[in-house]
């Protein structure tokens, strides 16, 4: 059986940390996810998924954790139950294992001012494609 979530987008909200009744740390996020359609009108859609963190987790991302920064995070999904007026009601909530900076206005400035990398040529990605645009080709060149 396998219970992961891993999720990746921008981050949406400025990271708090709180303390737990026990003393520990807990920070809830917010990613803004990109779906891989688009709607009826051209229009990109996304989901903006919940995560709660907990422990140094929480204190990491609340010190490297910038609003509009990517961010991969892989967990897994808590179910919880609640009794209300005699019926059980089930909450699901995106619990954080691990986080990942993928990519940080204030990482790459800290880059840059070290001068430990060379910035990228801004026309380098100039003719990629992203991995839901792939170019269609009819040549007959396909090995397989």
């Amino acid at each position: 059986m396998v219970n992961k979530v891993i999720l990746v987008g921008r981050l949406t909200n400025t990271v708090q940390l709180q303390k737990t009744s026990n003393g520990g740390s807990f920070a809830r996020i917010c990613l803004a996810c990109d779906r891989k359609r688009k709607d009826s009108n051209g229009n990109r859609q996304a989901d903006f998924p919940s995560i709660k963190v907990f422990g140094k987790l929480a204190e990491f991302i609340s010190v490297y954790g910038h609003k509009g920064g990517i961010y991969a995070v892989i967990g897994h999904i808590s179910t919880n139950r609640q009794e209300k007026e005699g019926r059980y009601e089930y909450f699901e909530d995106i619990i954080a294992d691990d986080i990942q900076i993928v990519y940080t206005q204030k990482a790459e400035n800290n880059i840059s001012t070290n001068n430990r990398y060379s910035e990228p040529e801004s026309t380098q990605y100039e003719n990629s494609y992203s991995m839901w645009d792939v170019p269609e080709d009819d040549s007959e060149d396909t090995p397989f």
